[in-house]
């Protein structure tokens, strides 16, 4: 009868360490940063115009007709916010960017929207960034 409840009280205690193990792997950085790679986890918006736009002005002349010749309402919908990538195995100090779109506002305030075509790599407010989804937008893809 000893044995009976000595067994089943380990049991229980080996139960219990395993639940705390796998809790401190769960939530271990390395878990979780593993599971962002694998998911996609690591995609961000980002708002990168000015408050109150009110014009644009596109500076790069190779993007899709659709956006040349498209409302200010829909490209400060499509472009104004923006889904960001993180960027991985790219040296930022030889990458160049041109100019792309150029907003401004209200209260003379103007922003810039730089990109590199080939990487689909673009840069706002002197912030780099990957959007696959925004330059497969720009080229109509």
């Amino acid at each position: 009868m000893k044995q009976k409840i000595f067994f089943k009280i380990s049991i229980l205690f080996l139960a219990l360490a395993m639940v705390y193990g796998g809790m401190s792997f769960l939530g271990s950085t390395e878990f979780k940063q593993n599971l962002a790679d694998i998911f996609g986890n690591g995609l961000k918006t980002y708002s990168w115009c000015p408050d109150h736009a009110l014009d644009f002005q596109w500076m790069d002349h190779s993007i899709s007709q659709k956006w040349k010749n498209a409302s200010w309402p829909s490209i400060h919908k499509r472009f104004c916010t923006v889904t960001m990538e993180p960027i991985k195995n790219v040296d930022l100090s030889s990458v160049t960017f041109k100019p792309l779109l150029k907003v401004q506002s209200a209260e003379a305030k103007t922003a810039e929207l730089q990109w590199n075509a080939e990487l689909s790599l673009f840069q706002a407010n002197g912030m780099p960034f990957y959007s696959t989804s925004l330059a497969r937008e720009i080229l109509d893809k």
